[in-house]
């Protein structure tokens, strides 16, 4: 990205962490690309972990579609609940949102990568790891707090798997996903190119926090 040379060049970049980069990684190897993994770290976690409970919680929150358009405060008032509450009582948040959920986000069907694995793969050459949040929403559409803690704690699950806090990737990615608050939050955390899914070519004088991408996308 830094690279001062007038000849174009590709940059491939993969979200979200599914379990198919592992079982497909030998192509990249045959012909040696870089890739940069962007991991939304919480649903990578265990669940029985709290970060991890507290991810699938957050997440399955906006895979109720009114929750989609609730306001900031009653955003803020299910972030704080969800903060202060113990393990059992995520549990039991968690298990009466499961049968709630009526547009399930294609992500929480996913089998992601473990934290070990993102360790071992952050130890070859080829591959950089970088912060796709914790929980996957919508940075724009939560309360301040929320997004706080979105941003800075897949930063430290980023560091404890070795991964580099230069590259981050949007949720969506989409144009309204993103503002000038967010922007100013990441370069705080020393994000350098943050990356959203618009259709737009890399440039000598693009907005480094907000570049874009050619999307190829598969789901089933």
């Amino acid at each position: 990205l830094s690279n001062q040379s007038k000849k174009s060049s590709i940059l491939v970049t993969i979200d979200d962490g599914d379990s198919s980069i592992q079982e497909n990684f030998d192509l990249f190897r045959k012909y040696q690309i870089p890739i940069i993994f962007f991991i939304p770290f919480g649903l990578c976690l265990e669940i029985n972990s709290r970060d991890g409970l507290m991810s699938r919680i957050l997440r399955s929150f906006f895979e109720i579609e009114e929750n989609k358009l609730s306001n900031f405060q009653v955003k803020e008032d299910f972030f704080k609940k969800v903060e202060c509450a113990s393990m059992e009582e995520l549990k039991l948040i968690y298990s009466e949102l499961l049968p709630l959920r009526d547009n399930i986000d294609p992500i929480s069907n996913r089998a992601l990568l473990s934290i070990d694995v993102l360790k071992e793969m952050a130890k070859d050459p080829l591959i950089t790891l970088g912060s796709h949040s914790m929980s996957h929403p919508v940075l724009s559409g939560i309360p301040e707090k929320w997004l706080d803690w979105e941003l800075t704690t897949s930063v430290k699950y980023l560091q404890m798997v070795q991964g580099d806090n230069k590259y981050f990737a949007y949720p969506y990615g989409f144009k309204d996903s993103i503002n000038n608050n967010i922007k100013n939050k990441l370069k705080e955390l020393g994000v350098e190119y943050a990356f959203s899914t618009r259709s737009m070519a890399a440039k000598s004088n693009s907005d480094s926090l907000e570049l874009g991408r050619i999307g190829m996308l598969n789901f089933f």
